[in-house]
C-alpha cells in the first residue's frame, strides 16, 4: 500500500486542506483524517471590540465566495438586537446581490469541475461569465467583489441602487450561457457523464452528518432557508419561487451535485429576473431605526449562503460596537465525511469528487 499526500496545496485543490490517501494500486483504499486550519484567521475574535462598520468589512472578507452572506447574516443579527427594520426596497436590493453572489459561486464551482474533468472550454466560459458580471458589479458598486451592500437598517449609499438597469441588462445577457450549464451538467452532458457514480453520498448519511447545501440536496435531503424560513424579500415576495420550475437531480454522486448546482444557478437567474422586474414598483417604506442601547443587546439571524445556512449571533457592547460575534458556517460535516466519501474510488477521480462537494475551507477555517 502506498501513501499519497494530497495537499494542503495541490493543483487538484482549489483551497488548502491536508489529505493523505492510502492507495492500493490506482484505488483509494483509505484516507487519514483530513487536516484543516490552513485558512484560519480568527476573524470572530478579531472583530471583538471593533465598531460595526469595521467588523462588517472583516466578515465580508472572510470568504471570497460567500462573504456577502456573512455580512448580511451579521447585519440581520444586529437588526434583531436593536429592533431596526430596513425598507422593502432595501430588502429587495439585498436579495438581488445575494442571488448575484450565488450566481458567481455556482459558476466558480461548475468551472472548477469542468477543469478537472478535462473540459477546458467550459472552464474558460465560466471564468468569462464571471468576469463580465464582476465588471458590471464594479460599475454599480465601485468594487469587483466586496460590494459592502448590506448595513444595519438597510443598504449603504442607497442612491447607488436607485438605478440597476445596467446590472439587469448584464444578467439578461448571461441568461443564455447560464442555461447551457443545465445541459453540460445533465445526464447526457460532459459533466454529468464524468461525475456519474463518483463519490456518492446516501441520503441517510447526509442527514446523520448534518450536511447542507449542494451535497445534501443532491442526496435528496431538502433544505433552503429562502423557502423554509423566508426572510427579507424572500418573505415579501414568496411567489418568486414559482419561477423555479427545474427539478434538481438526486442520487448523491458528483453528477447529481453538479446537476443540482446548474439547476440552482438557473433558479437564481429566474429569481433575479423577478426581483429586477418588481424593484421599481416596491414602495420605499420608512426605515424603522434601532432602539437606544440600554446595556448589552443580543441578536441572532440566519441566511442561506451559496454553501448553505450562515448563522450569526452577536452581542453589541454597551458603548457601541461589537462585544462578541459568533458565525456558524457550513462545511464541517463534509470534512468529517471525506474519508468515507473518497474511499474505494480510482485516485484519478478524486479531484472531480472534491470539486463537486462545494467544500469551502475559508468558511470552515474562520
Amino acid at each position: 500500500m502506498t501513501t499519497f499526500p494530497l495537499g494542503p496545496y495541490h493543483p487538484a485543490l482549489s483551497q488548502p486542506i491536508g489529505l493523505s490517501l492510502k492507495l492500493r494500486g490506482e484505488t483509494v483504499a483509505g484516507v487519514e483524517a483530513p487536516i484543516s486550519g490552513y485558512c484560519r484567521r480568527g476573524v470572530q475574535h478579531l472583530v471583538a471590540g471593533m465598531q460595526v462598520e469595521q467588523a462588517l468589512g472583516v466578515m465580508e472578507r472572510s470568504c471570497g465566495v460567500a462573504g456577502q452572506s456573512a455580512r448580511l447574516a451579521v447585519c440581520r443579527a444586529i437588526e434583531a438586537a436593536t429592533g431596526a427594520a430596513p425598507s422593502a426596497r432595501s430588502r429587495m436590493v439585498r436579495a438581488i446581490f445575494a442571488e448575484i453572489e450565488r450566481v458567481l459561486a455556482r459558476l466558480w464551482l461548475l468551472g472548477l469541475a469542468s477543469r478537472v474533468a478535462g473540459q477546458d472550454a467550459a472552464f474558460r466560459e465560466a471564468l468569462e461569465a464571471r468576469e463580465v458580471l464582476m465588471e458590471a458589479l464594479e460599475a454599480q458598486t465601485g468594487e469587483r467583489l466586496f460590494w459592502a451592500v448590506a448595513e444595519p437598517g438597510g443598504v449603504r449609499d442607497p442612491e447607488r441602487f436607485d438605478d440597476l438597469e445596467d446590472l439587469r441588462a448584464t444578467m439578461e445577457d448571461l441568461a443564455g450561457p447560464v442555461l447551457s450549464w443545465t445541459a453540460m451538467a445533465g445526464p447526457g452532458g460532459a459533466l454529468g457523464r464524468a461525475g456519474a457514480g463518483v463519490a456518492p453520498i446516501a441520503a441517510e448519511r447526509a442527514r446523520v452528518m448534518g450536511l447542507v447545501g449542494l451535497a445534501a440536496r443532491a442526496a435528496g435531503v431538502e433544505g433552503d432557508l429562502r423557502r423554509d424560513a423566508p426572510y427579507g424579500a424572500y418573505a415579501d415576495f414568496p411567489f418568486a419561487w414559482q419561477a423555479d420550475s427545474l427539478t434538481p437531480p438526486t442520487g448523491g454522486d458528483a453528477a447529481a451535485r453538479l446537476g443540482t448546482a446548474a439547476v440552482d444557478l438557473v433558479a437564481s437567474m429566474r429569481l433575479l429576473r423577478v426581483f429586477f422586474e418588481m424593484l421599481p414598483r416596491v414602495e420605499d417604506t420608512a426605515v424603522v431605526p434601532g432602539a437606544e442601547r440600554q446595556g448589552e443587546l443580543t441578536g441572532h439571524a440566519a441566511v442561506e449562503g451559496p454553501h448553505g445556512p450562515v448563522e450569526a449571533r452577536v452581542v453589541l457592547a454597551t458603548g457601541g460596537g461589537i462585544g462578541r460575534l459568533r458565525l456558524e458556517t457550513p462545511g464541517a460535516g463534509l470534512i468529517t465525511m471525506l474519508p468515507e466519501i473518497l474511499a474505494g474510488m480510482p485516485v484519478a477521480l478524486v479531484p472531480l469528487a472534491l470539486a463537486s462537494l462545494d467544500l469551502c475551507m475559508e468558511c470552515v477555517d474562520l
